[in-house]
């Protein structure tokens, strides 16, 4: 298994998956943003993150992840989100999604990244279970608040 930074070349394809995905957990957001958000991440620039292909040996797609920065005074520096984790159906509960951590985990540090963040649904919890696993910590305390602006 590795993970292959997509490129504007794999626009269609990850469109697709963030499709399926987005389905699946009932994300909606309009086509255009979604289309301008991921064009953003499929640049040589990584400043703003970058999207990576899960694939196994025989180079099929297993799913994607995300990865975005930012740089936060209580992390101490340059931190980072996985904004969205995808594994096609036939993937899960094979290690893959374990992998996929781990190697997401050294691309953030090689990039300086001092604290990782994740959302996962408040409901999911065979995900949060698996989170808390791989050592993410819960942050009862605090709530992921947001304001869409318009712009």
């Amino acid at each position: 298994m590795a993970l292959v930074r997509a490129t504007g070349l794999d626009f269609q394809l990850v469109a697709s998956l963030v499709d399926e995905f987005h389905r699946y957990e009932g994300i909606t957001i309009d086509t255009e943003l979604r289309d301008a958000a991921l064009s953003v991440l499929l640049q040589a620039d990584a400043s703003a993150g970058a999207i990576y292909l899960v694939k196994d040996t025989q180079n099929t797609v297993l799913g994607y992840v995300v990865l975005c920065f930012g740089f936060s005074i209580e992390s101490g520096g340059k931190d980072a989100f996985i904004d969205e984790l995808y594994l096609s159906p036939t993937a899960r509960g094979r290690g893959v999604g374990k992998m996929v951590l781990d190697e997401i985990e050294d691309v953030a540090r090689n990039a300086g990244v001092t604290k990782l963040h994740l959302e996962v649904s408040r409901d999911n919890l065979r995900a949060k279970h698996y989170y808390l696993k791989a050592g993410f910590a819960a942050r009862e305390k605090y709530h992921l608040m947001s304001l869409t602006l318009n712009v």
